[in-house]
């Protein structure tokens, strides 16, 4: 339902510093901020670079900033979510 898509949303963006970051520093053996910064930077890469035609179609609506890392990460779970069903 929708209501359980935004709590679900807004429990993963709460859990991107203490859980995610945290998970994938571990896994490559570096820590949080270099995750969060890297994280950052590939978001700026691809909007400055990447096809933001795509983008916008899977989002819905034109954007004119890039986003931040957990409404990156949000936007490609539910694009991710939607493919499935």
């Amino acid at each position: 339902s929708t209501l359980l898509r935004r709590i679900s949303r807004i429990l993963f963006l709460f859990s991107l510093t203490k859980r995610l970051y945290p998970a994938i520093g571990q896994h490559f053996g570096k820590k949080n901020a270099a995750i969060e910064a890297g994280i950052r930077n590939s978001i700026q890469h691809f909007w400055w670079f990447g096809n933001r035609s795509l983008f916008t179609r899977i989002v819905g609506y034109t954007r004119t900033d890039p986003p931040s890392n957990g409404e990156f990460l949000s936007i490609v779970v539910d694009f991710l979510n939607s493919r499935r069903t």
